[in-house]
């Protein structure tokens, strides 16, 4: 097993708070998430498809989204892309 780079924790940071800003849009909190709805939020999978680089001092605009529901379990999908792309 390799050591977490401080490049993934990076980007699993960002995403974790682009969740927390999805959520909190619509008024919710994971706290509140589990009060009401009993919904904890674990990751048990996560996969990325790198389309194009991004460099230091290019600015990422990170998108999410609700990708599916079912009863038990949701899924939330996110898109990355660079302002003003080259």
């Amino acid at each position: 097993m390799r050591p977490e780079s401080s490049s993934t924790r990076t980007t699993f940071t960002g995403l974790d708070c682009t969740f927390q800003r999805l959520i909190r849009a619509r008024g919710l909190s994971l706290r509140e998430l589990r009060r009401r709805f009993g919904v904890v939020t674990p990751i048990i999978d996560a996969g990325a498809k790198f389309r194009a680089p991004a460099r230091y001092d290019d600015t990422l605009i990170v998108e999410a989204f609700v990708d599916t529901w079912e009863t038990k379990r949701f899924r939330v999908a996110y898109k990355l892309s660079i302002a003003n792309a080259r």
